[in-house]
């Protein structure tokens, strides 16, 4: 089975470790606003509106388009204005996605770089089957319900070959439920309609469409949906910037490697996370060295 890997520095490792709770990790799924990439929203949500404007020609879809929505809204607003305040609203409202990332790379020069402290962490390898984990209630977004399942999936990057059929999957059931709705009411509730619906739409592609420039990263995400019971907490992250998080709980035996940074002593490290794995009772887990040359200056 292959893993995913989670780049990080040793202190988090160690946090990750401290705080183990019913056999569990307590990971942080991050806001998406709080991504590296600070458009990463909005790329998602116009990739969006791109294809809902393809379907719409596709399946001759004539009246009460999703993608008119600027047309009943726009009177007061330019479209940059309309996409900024639908998007403040979803945030404030808290239907967004938080994820953890991963990369299918154990062990990336880059990923190092950006991810691992420079060569000074550690690459956490994860089996992927945590996306079996449910949640044990179900949350309702926008008065829809949504299975609350803790989903890992690739990411997929502007271009990517199978960018087309990863949007249809997710979007085309979502499309026929707002006809049906859009159908019923009149068009003084269009727009809420087309608002929940787009809102909808937005926050399950979202997570998984990122600009072609990170496409090096290979990455792989746990999205979660916040569910009513979950807390937003909120912290200082090692860039300086306030973010918030969702707690969420990974397993302890899906952690299957540990590779430690190339600008770390080994020897003594190794040894370090070995006497507490074993005080832990953790099994099966290989920890490797980097095979990556680099030195800091």
């Amino acid at each position: 089975m292959e893993l995913m890997y989670h780049y990080t520095s040793l202190s988090t490792f160690q946090c990750l470790l401290d705080n183990i709770s019913n056999n569990e990790f307590i990971f942080h799924a991050s806001s998406i606003y709080s991504m590296n990439d600070s458009q990463e929203f909005i790329h998602g949500y116009n990739v969006v509106l791109d294809w809902l404007k393809k379907y719409e020609e596709e399946q001759g879809i004539k009246e009460n388009r999703l993608s008119e929505i600027w047309d009943n809204y726009l009177e007061n607003h330019t479209k940059e204005e309309f996409n900024s305040l639908f998007i403040e609203k979803l945030y404030k409202e808290e239907h967004i996605p938080y994820v953890i990332a991963f990369s299918k790379k154990d062990d990336s020069l880059p990923l190092w770089s950006m991810y691992g402290v420079d060569g000074k962490g550690v690459s956490l390898g994860f089996y992927e089957n945590i996306l079996r984990i449910k949640r044990n209630k179900r949350i309702i977004d926008y008065k829809i319900e949504l299975e609350s399942k803790i989903d890992v999936l690739d990411v997929m990057y502007q271009n990517a070959p199978n960018l087309d059929e990863f949007r249809t999957n997710a979007l085309e059931r979502q499309y026929k439920q707002y006809l049906e709705e859009a159908n019923k009411n009149n068009r003084e509730h269009l727009l809420r309609v087309q608002m929940k619906h787009l809102g909808i739409a937005t926050i399950i592609v979202s997570p998984y469409i990122k600009h072609p420039a990170y496409a090096f990263e290979e990455e792989k995400r746990l999205a979660i949906y916040k569910r009513d019971e979950d807390k937003v907490l909120y912290k200082i992250n090692s860039k300086g910037n306030m973010i918030s998080y969702i707690e969420t709980p990974i397993p302890i035996k899906n952690l299957r490697s540990i590779t430690i940074g190339p600008c770390v002593d080994f020897v003594s490290t190794k040894r370090v996370l070995e006497q507490q794995l074993d005080k832990r009772k953790f099994k099966n887990v290989e920890i490797r060295q980097s095979g990556i040359p680099y030195r800091q200056f």
